[in-house]
């Protein structure tokens, strides 16, 4: 079985259950930015992890990405010219007008 060197997940507290991954992890970004909005839009708190895994050279690393995931929806709306959703104000203490 062939592990790719770098996943991404969206990690997300689901309340009395726990918290674990939103959906599988993915060798692709964006697949993950889109778990982290969808359960973001679903009123959960979540962030992304960059999963680097070992390899006969060096360590396995874990990484906080959430905020350059923050920054792709961020880039994403402002090419569709849509508007930021309302949690993505929240993340960063602005108050949505």
């Amino acid at each position: 079985m062939q592990i790719p060197t770098t996943l991404f997940v969206a990690w997300a507290d689901f309340g009395a259950i726990g918290q674990g991954i939103h959906a599988d992890a993915s060798s692709i970004f964006d697949d993950a930015v889109d778990e982290y909005s969808a359960a973001r839009s679903n009123g959960l708190d979540a962030i992304v992890w960059r999963l680097d895994t070992p390899q006969p050279d060096r360590a396995g690393m874990m990484t906080d990405v959430t905020a350059d995931a923050d920054d792709c929806i961020r880039r994403r709306c402002a090419a569709r010219r849509g508007e930021l959703p309302e949690w993505l104000f929240d993340v960063h203490g602005m108050a949505a007008e």
